[in-house]
């Protein structure tokens, strides 16, 4: 897992605006013995400030799905 940015001017995704972003990589490897690890699945995950998750991105060999927030609601 690695943090790759951090977005503080205001952002909309999806139904979200926020000005306080994280955006974290995350990377999935598999590892067939003998053989040297290979990258399996990348993901990507945003976190906006007091709501969590609002974004997400997963890539799989040449296919990527991608899903936003649709509502959230702070408790």
């Amino acid at each position: 897992m690695t943090m790759f940015g951090k977005v503080i001017t205001t952002t909309t995704v999806g139904s979200v605006t926020s000005s306080d972003i994280l955006k974290m990589r995350y990377e999935y490897f598999v590892t067939a013995a003998p053989a040297a690890p290979f990258l399996f699945l990348t993901e990507e995950r945003w976190f906006a400030k007091d709501i969590g998750l609002i974004y997400n991105s997963l890539s799989y060999g040449s296919k990527t799905d991608v899903y936003h927030i649709g509502a959230h609601q702070v408790f």
